[in-house]
């Protein structure tokens, strides 16, 4: 329905690694000309990401990646365009959420400051950064993956991801074609 999920991957982790059972996705994603438009092939993408991600996880290590870091992916992979949100929204990431640590469900930040991190790494290391920190994230838990992007630069790493969202947030001051006097 409009107030809950759209899409869901379905699976059982067990010794041997991790088994979909399924997908579901929600009836109104196939509405074609109305408000959700789009939004079949972008939950289907999204899905299929949590299926590739969670297959891909070696289990043995022990490995508990917190939802923002597996939901930020699954939306990066599959939202075309970055998520916009208001300042208060960042805010409440700046001043109450662990970037080693869950976020709160009720913000739903999980989705949209978890893509934004992933285009942060994108923006500031580039493509082949995301990639190795995508593929040690099979392997290793958050801390040690960060070190891949960000060598031992990871201090003042929220900082600097949360200043990126804000970025975003805040218009240009200068409009396409205005004249500088």
């Amino acid at each position: 329905n409009s107030a809950g999920s759209i899409g869901m991957h379905i699976c059982h982790i067990g010794p041997l690694g991790a088994l979909t059972d399924g997908i579901v996705i929600h009836h109104s994603c196939f509405d074609y000309d109305g408000p959700r438009e789009g939004w079949f092939d972008v939950t289907l993408k999204h899905e299929m990401n949590h299926f590739a991600f969670y297959s891909s996880i070696n289990f043995g290590n022990n490995i508990d990646h917190p939802l923002w870091i597996v939901e930020g992916l699954a939306e990066y992979a599959s939202w075309p365009r970055s998520q916009v949100q208001d300042r208060d929204s960042i805010d409440f990431i700046a001043d109450r959420c662990d970037i080693y640590d869950e976020f709160p469900l009720e913000t739903n930040s999980a989705y949209w400051a978890g893509r934004s991190f992933y285009q942060f790494i994108e923006d500031a290391k580039g493509d082949l950064a995301v990639k190795s920190f995508i593929t040690s994230l099979y392997e290793n838990n958050l801390e040690s993956s960060l070190v891949i992007p960000f060598e031992s630069d990871t201090l003042d790493l929220k900082n600097r991801w949360v200043d990126d969202m804000i970025q975003r947030t805040e218009p240009d001051t200068l409009q396409l074609g205005e004249i500088v006097q």
